[in-house]
């Protein structure tokens, strides 16, 4: 990846309340075997112009989470506690009809599998356009010329004729940012983005790290960033959470998270990933074992298993989240800065 788009320093935090404020938010699915443990105890304050990254491996919950602030997760199977409030409103309160008032709205989000997000029997155009009819009220040609200049503002060529089209006729990476145009299309006041560059060439990806940067800056807009791309999240976070397990085991302050960790977990992502001043041949430092099985947790640490700093006592309780300074870290035997700081943050390509 190139130049990396580095968070504004100068991008104030709007409201000194919280836009978005999670408390204890635990997800959990019926299945087979018993009951599974998406999300555990989750939470994190949110302010209006800020960024917040969700960094860790594939089920680790990052995207049930961000469903989960919605309530987009099928209530048949799915068992939801905590407390999510927006902008003073509690959401975990709110009727369907209400919830479709803030969806889209007021809060957007970018799924990460734009083929099954978009309506295959509706063409680009119209789906756009249903948006800002529905949320803004706009006549005809007041959302045509809105969905032409959405669709240039991501990266499409010859954005009038895309609007006949539909989702079939158009690349996995065009589907993508038909996706993030139609997130954008309201100016909500938190977008959610999960994996949103990942179907997109690089040099797509940074247009769009951009678009999403100066929107916050125009706009005051929110944003949690859910990637596997840490050179990206260095770029465009105020903040990085690291979830395992479905528990945030780390959050610091980007600065302070790419400058040293506490929790070997987050150490382990780091050095896992391919850098851009890594010699030729160089082989990834692959995280050994595999994660736990979320319906049958172990007693103590979900990560001990895979931990190279593992200590007996790590296998006996779950360790509590410990306070320090601007950081959150769940870890009996955390790293210290000299231990924690030998990896490059070189970025990724």
């Amino acid at each position: 990846m190139s130049e990396p788009v580095r968070p504004d320093s100068q991008a104030a935090e709007i409201d000194a309340a919280p836009l978005l404020s999670v408390r204890d938010l635990s997800v959990r699915f019926a299945s087979p075997r018993g009951s599974v443990c998406a999300v555990n105890g989750v939470g994190f304050d949110l302010r209006a112009g800020r960024t917040l990254a969700i960094v860790g491996e594939s089920g680790s919950g990052k995207s049930v989470l961000s469903r989960s602030i919605l309530r987009l997760l099928p209530a048949s199977t799915t068992t939801q506690t905590g407390e999510i409030r927006f902008d003073g409103q509690a959401l975990s309160s709110m009727t369907e009809d209400e919830l479709r008032q803030v969806r889209g709205r007021e809060i957007a989000m970018i799924f990460q599998d734009p083929m099954s997000s978009l309506n295959p029997v509706l063409t680009i155009g119209r789906q756009i356009g249903e948006v800002l009819g529905k949320h803004l009220g706009l006549a005809r040609p007041a959302r045509e010329a809105r969905t032409i200049e959405l669709l240039e503002a991501v990266g499409i060529s010859a954005p009038r004729q895309r609007l006949g089209e539909y989702p079939h006729q158009l690349s996995g990476g065009m589907r993508q940012r038909v996706m993030i145009a139609m997130a954008l299309a309201c100016s909500p006041k938190i977008l959610i983005a999960d994996e949103p560059t990942t179907a997109l060439d690089v040099t797509i990806q940074m247009q769009i790290l951009v678009l999403l940067k100066r929107r916050q800056r125009e706009t005051g807009m929110a944003m949690i960033f859910i990637s596997h791309d840490l050179a990206a999240v260095s770029g465009v976070a105020d903040e990085v959470a690291v979830m395992y397990a479905g528990r945030i085991v780390e959050q610091a302050p980007v600065d302070e998270f790419f400058a040293s960790r506490r929790m070997p977990y987050g150490e382990a992502l780091l050095r896992a990933r391919p850098l851009a001043d890594a010699s030729g041949g160089q082989r990834l430092e692959a995280i050994g074992g595999r994660p736990p099985d979320l319906a049958a947790l172990p007693p103590g640490c979900a990560f001990a298993d895979r931990c190279r700093h593992v200590q007996p006592d790590c296998q006996l309780s779950v360790p509590p989240i410990v306070i320090e300074g601007r950081r959150r870290y769940a870890c009996l035997h955390p790293l210290s800065d000299a231990a924690a700081s030998g990896v490059s943050t070189a970025h990724a390509t």
